[in-house]
């Protein structure tokens, strides 16, 4: 997802979320954002989206396709 982001030379900010001994993917805040607690997780605008395929997919549509 970031080297899709960096390809198509998008500006982005990034947040890590620890999913290993936090588990922070399931605290309240996440869950709000993302029910199913997936990481990665893209906000464009208004919209939230989950995992990375669908992250890239969203980009293609949205920004062309990368040429990878």
């Amino acid at each position: 997802m970031r080297l899709a982001l960096t390809i198509k030379g998008l500006d982005y900010d990034k947040k890590n979320v620890d999913i290993t001994e936090s588990m922070e993917n399931l605290e309240p805040w996440y869950i709000k954002l993302n029910p199913a607690g997936k990481v990665p997780l893209l906000r464009h605008g208004d919209k939230y989206i989950p995992e990375s395929n669908k992250i890239i997919e969203h980009l293609d549509q949205n920004f062309g396709e990368c040429s990878m």
